[in-house]
């Protein structure tokens, strides 16, 4: 059942590269079926590197990597930098103040 769900994903990805979801599925499969959260971290910046994004996609998956660097690979520094980052690229934008309120929730500003 996972192996489809990744292959069919894989082909949208080809057919509408502009189209979030089919990277962010690949994402969610390797990390809750497949528990692989490298797996999905290298997907996801592979996402993030591939295509021009839409401010709304590029600080999803921003947000989507910080936290999994938080969260799954106990890596802070790492997850604090990527919410510097949303700051800087996306400033006076409704993902610059979440960022800037999960810094704050962090200590890190």
């Amino acid at each position: 059942e996972i192996m489809p769900s990744l292959v069919g994903s894989e082909m949208c990805i080809r057919d509408r590269p502009e189209n979030r979801f089919p990277w962010v599925e690949i994402a969610k499969i390797q990390h809750d079926n497949l528990e692989d959260p490298d797996a999905a971290i290298a997907t996801l910046r592979d996402a993030l590197e591939s295509h021009e994004w839409k401010v709304n996609d590029a600080a999803f998956f921003m947000f989507r990597l910080a936290e999994l660097y938080e969260e799954d690979k106990a890596e802070l520094t790492q997850s604090i930098g990527i919410l510097h980052q949303v700051v800087s690229l996306f400033p006076e934008t409704r993902h610059s103040a979440n960022a800037t309120h999960r810094l704050r929730e962090l200590g890190a500003i």
